[in-house]
């Protein structure tokens, strides 16, 4: 005869999550009844440990089986397929922690390409904790638009000393921030429908300084109708511009 043995917690815990923490005989689940792990083929048997003769069973469900061993399959069957679901659920758990190693790795080297642009345009390298908010803004924003926002930023800012870098570097997020609000913004719109308006009247006005204005002053639908109303009734662009500032309060100096 087997000796019986202590089931180890571990080994108790594996099958009640096999089987879902219910009651592989009655189905009842926890915390409504006490469960246990019992023998499929009883020890008294010959049944050992292994997780392939282990079932869930509640208290009374186990007590009243005693040693009897169960005349079908039926309950081996199950439990070999929770096996294999088990195993599926480990290895897509190792697919995951796999995925997830190789994001930190694109983060790093993310991160790595912005520091050498740094260094490769300034001369300086980067601190530890300059590093990780690098990785932080491409969490945030993307590579590209990281690596154009540094670029801005350093040209803007950066005068050769290390003072001006830092500066620089952390205006970063805030360029990234600025391009990313007017890429997605109704500004250009806005501009094209201006400057073909204007275009269409035949008035003589500088592009540039039209540009200028509604980025400066239109960021809204509402304000855009203002505009839209100088437009139709402007004779001449000094009309336009005369509407706009004294109308609307909109100055083509700023």
């Amino acid at each position: 005869m087997a000796e019986r043995k202590a089931l180890p917690k571990s080994i108790r815990f594996e099958v009640f999550k096999r089987d879902k923490f219910t009651c592989q005989y009655c189905g009842r689940m926890a915390p409504d009844v006490i469960l246990e792990v019992d023998h499929l083929k009883p020890i008294a048997k010959g049944g050992d440990n292994s997780i392939l003769n282990l079932v869930t069973s509640c208290r009374d469900c186990n007590r009243g089986k005693k040693d009897r061993e169960l005349a079908d399959d039926t309950i081996i069957k199950k439990q070999q397929a929770q096996l294999e679901e088990l195993a599926e659920r480990r290895e897509q758990l190792e697919m995951v922690l796999e995925y997830r190693n190789e994001l930190k790795r694109i983060e790093t080297e993310s991160a790595e390409a912005v520091v050498e642009s740094i260094k490769e345009a300034t001369g300086f390298d980067v601190t530890d904790d300059g590093k990780k908010r690098i990785k932080e803004w491409i969490k945030n924003y993307s590579l590209l638009e990281v690596l154009d926002a540094t670029e801005i930023a350093l040209n803007r800012y950066f005068d050769k000393s290390k003072i001006s870098l830092e500066f620089a570097f952390n205006k970063i997020p805030g360029v990234c921030h600025n391009a990313r609000m007017q890429k997605n913004s109704k500004i250009p719109y806005y501009i094209n429908y201006t400057l073909k308006s204007l275009r269409g009247k035949n008035f003589y006005f500088n592009e540039t300084t039209v540009k200028k204005f509604i980025k400066n002053h239109v960021n809204n639908d509402d304000a855009f109708d203002d505009i839209k109303t100088a437009l139709k009734t402007a004779r001449t662009f000094s009309d336009f511009q005369y509407m706009c500032e004294q109308v609307f309060g909109m100055s083509f100096e700023e």
